[in-house]
């Protein structure tokens, strides 16, 4: 019985204690001037029964009126406890009543301040106002198909907020049934676990990080403060968890150059890559580090870079690539010896030979610079690995550097019928790098175009500002390279299998020499290709001005 339905009974209580203390009060003036006395005798039986009874009525409606007055007291105290608790629930959860089909009746104000409704927002509305486009409506479907067959549902769910926000709660849903069974509808209290979750993954994914054999470096994308190393980062750097947490990535090495990293992130920050992997000297040896941009709870971002200890797998690469050296320096001598012999029977002995035997001596000669450009790659590849390619480093033109590259390599478009178009970019365009070694770069991405584009199709070379750094393009129609062939491109001696199954001539080499050359001038060289649509290189070069900052 509810506080208002005893304030009922009590008011009745009092009106009956009233007319009995105005009949007691009536007899008792009658009797006190003689009227009483006079009307009857005391002695007649009947009329002292009948004061006796109206006596004990007015004992009974006080002790009533006393019984009910107690009710209530513990009632209104009921009611204040009731209210006292609903106060601090409103405080720390969420709130809601529904009806059986999940329509929103009632939140309260820790629902709206969570979820950044109003009332009139949430009112009315299905509670898929909170679990909508969240991929699995499982748990919504249970919390129904529970609380239709009268089973509390307790569990774990995520959430949507007003601003698209993913929260996680722990709830309590209870259905309530009216006095003949029928389900009238469900209250729901909710608690934000969001942090707990969040603590929980970090705990569970740094108990596995920490024991990995590969350094795991978690920062900021941003500022590139350090959020998380893993013991074997920790040990390398002779730094302690909590020291970790006051430096950034660029603490971690002494020669870490922050432009060139930003370059060769930016793929990742634009959504073109995934992962992007280079290899570097540092301090203490050679690493390969892989890095990936991941998205937390909360919506920021981090890099996630493993970096992998590969100083003894350069030595045995610098080894073989030294062998093959010695070998290529000896093949150079009877190469460049033959090829002369060769040109000088083709000039003086024109005349003399027959159509089959020039074909002949041109096919050699032809050999003659195959050989030789292998040679010179493998010679490269090892100046690079070694150390010794020499870099002269000068402020040049970037429109005029492209515009030489395409003269230089317009013969070997015309053999196969490939034309290269490029329209000068109206800025100024400058850039500091060895002109020379650039020149060799744009050859080796446009031969490669060349090569791999139908005969009568454009090869477009485009120059773009790209805010810190100039973007040279190279972009051809040809097959395209599958995406499990993309990761290997860049390794020495690795050819991509064409999607069209052709196959073309090549060492190997151009496209690890070319990304080498590239990270030297502090840029990065990435692609985009589709199959059936073609492929198209990017070249990423600081800008003048950045690199004197």
């Amino acid at each position: 019985m509810s506080v208002s339905e005893y304030n009922k009974k009590a008011k009745a209580g009092n009106f009956v204690v009233a007319v009995a203390v105005l009949v007691c009060g009536i007899a008792f003036v009658l009797y006190r001037v003689g009227l009483l006395s006079k009307m009857v005798s005391l002695n007649d039986m009947a009329t002292a029964l009948g004061l006796v009874a109206v006596v004990l009525l007015f004992g009974l409606v006080i002790a009533y009126q006393w019984h009910i007055n107690a009710q209530r007291r513990q009632l209104m105290d009921r009611d204040r406890e009731i209210s006292f608790v609903q106060s601090a629930m409103d405080l720390h959860s969420i709130v809601t009543v529904t009806q059986p089909d999940a329509t929103i009746l009632s939140v309260n104000d820790k629902f709206l301040k969570e979820f950044g409704f109003t009332k009139y927002e949430a009112l009315g509305k299905k509670m898929d106002l909170i679990h909508a486009n969240l991929g699995d409506k499982s748990v919504f479907e249970d919390i129904l198909k529970a609380t239709s067959e009268g089973r509390s549902w307790e569990g774990r769910h995520a959430a949507r907020t007003k601003s698209g926000e993913i929260r996680y709660y722990r709830a309590t849903i209870v259905p309530q049934f009216d006095d003949k069974g029928t389900h009238i509808g469900n209250v729901s209290i909710r608690h934000d676990i969001t942090d707990l979750r969040k603590a929980e993954e970090t705990k569970r994914t740094n108990a596995i990080l920490s024991k990995l054999h590969d350094e795991v470096y978690i920062f900021d994308s941003e500022t590139l403060d350090i959020v998380y190393m893993n013991e074997r980062a920790l040990e390398r750097c002779d730094w302690t968890a909590e020291e970790s947490t006051t430096k950034r990535v660029m603490d971690t090495d002494a020669g870490f150059d922050e432009m060139a990293f930003r370059a060769h992130t930016q793929p990742l920050l634009d959504g073109s890559k995934g992962s992007v992997v280079i290899a570097v000297k540092q301090t203490k040896g050679y690493v390969e580090v892989h890095t990936s941009l991941l998205e937390q709870l909360d919506g920021s971002t981090v890099f996630v870079s493993v970096a992998r200890d590969i100083t003894d797998r350069m030595a045995i690469d610098k080894a073989k690539m030294s062998s093959v050296s010695v070998v290529s320096h000896e093949l150079r001598t009877p190469i460049t010896s033959i090829k002369g012999s060769l040109q000088l029977l083709e000039a003086q002995a024109a005349e003399s030979l027959n159509d089959s035997s020039k074909s002949l001596v041109a096919i050699a000669l032809r050999n003659c610079d195959r050989l030789m450009f292998i040679v010179n790659d493998i010679l490269d590849m090892e100046k690079i690995h070694s150390g010794k390619m020499e870099y002269d480093r000068k402020t040049n033109s970037l429109n005029a550097l492209l515009e030489e590259s395409i003269e230089v390599n317009k013969g070997y478009g015309d053999q196969h019928g490939v034309r290269f178009n490029y329209v000068p970019n109206g800025d100024e365009a400058l850039a500091v790098c060895d002109r020379d070694r650039m020149i060799q770069v744009m050859s080796n991405l446009m031969s490669n175009a060349v090569k791999f584009s139908p005969k009568g199709s454009t090869v477009e070379i485009a120059l773009h500002d790209d805010v810190k750094n100039w973007c040279i393009s190279v972009a051809d129609v040809g097959p395209g390279i599958k995406p499990e062939d993309q990761t290997r491109l860049f390794e020495s001696f690795s050819q991509a299998k064409p999607a069209d199954g052709k196959k073309r001539v090549g060492t190997g080499l151009g496209l690890a020499i070319t990304k080498k050359i590239v990270q030297h001038h502090g840029g990065t060289l990435g692609l985009k290709s589709e199959v059936g649509t073609g492929t198209t290189f990017f070249v990423y070069l600081p800008k003048l001005e950045q690199m004197a900052a």
